[in-house]
């Protein structure tokens, strides 16, 4: 610090202000408050931290600088000053590995996470066909996706809250647990039921079989006429009692009961 006629300098030192005067330090007022905890290693007291990554810089050079220092002293204090050297370029290996180890486990979190084999873990989505695997009693109803076309399917209108409850509309078929797996039993489904063909009703409710048409059952409904739409007017030929109506997918299917001479 320069002197300069008509000034003071003061230096900050640990809450007590310290004046020069005759080329000697004295403290005014107070001395340095000891209840004041030390700055860290590496860390200004009147500065925010630095990172380990700096520090470390700062220790790479400044043994870099004192190398030409170290040729210049006798034998003793030479080896002293390069077992001293040593260590610091160590801690600051050190230093830096860490530093970048500790970047690279939290920069992404989700990378870190093994997830192991891909397996099956959501239920089938929104809007895509699924086939029922299993028979309900002794096999657990097990769904997977599947083309709409391919014989008996669903479509998948919702998926259940946690409760198992489908949303509103709820006129959707659910296969509850154990008549279904845990994933299956998250499915709001509606029968994808193909104009022309003829189904059995099954057991759990909701389980439709194809069968043909010439050995239909009592059980049996054979599909008229399928529409897209929410309504059951759309069967100008068939009271409401041979309609079934779906809102949570719009879907109306026009019925007969080949199985008991109603067309």
């Amino acid at each position: 610090m320069l002197d300069v006629e008509g000034f003071t300098p003061a230096v900050r030192y640990t809450g007590a202000t310290r004046h020069r005067s005759g080329g000697n330090e004295q403290d005014a007022g107070f001395h340095a408050q000891s209840h004041i905890p030390e700055p860290k290693w590496g860390q200004h007291p009147h500065r925010t931290p630095e990172s380990r990554f700096r520090v470390a810089q700062k220790l790479v050079r400044g043994t870099a600088w004192t190398a030409a220092r170290i040729e210049d002293m006798t034998p003793e204090p030479r080896r002293l000053a390069t077992l001293r050297r040593q260590r610091s370029r160590a801690t600051a290996a050190a230093i830096m590995a860490s530093a970048v180890i500790a970047g690279c486990t939290t920069a992404d979190p989700a990378a870190q996470h093994d997830t192991g084999p891909a397996t099956v873990s959501t239920p089938v989505p929104v809007g895509e066909c699924a086939a029922l695997h299993g028979d309900g009693h002794d096999d657990a109803l097990s769904a997977a996706v599947a083309r709409c076309g391919d014989g008996m399917t669903y479509t998948v209108a919702a998926h259940t809250d946690v409760a198992g409850n489908c949303p509103s509309p709820a006129d959707a078929t659910v296969f509850v647990e154990p008549f279904a797996d845990r994933l299956t039993a998250r499915l709001c489904m509606v029968p994808n039921l193909m104009t022309g063909q003829c189904y059995a009703f099954g057991i759990p409710t909701g389980i439709y079989a194809q069968t043909p048409c010439a050995s239909a059952g009592a059980a049996t409904i054979r599909i008229e006429e399928r529409f897209e739409v929410s309504d059951a007017h759309a069967c100008t030929d068939a009271p409401p009692s041979r309609t079934m109506v779906y809102r949570s997918v719009p879907r109306t299917y026009c019925l007969s009961y080949p199985g008991i001479g109603e067309r």
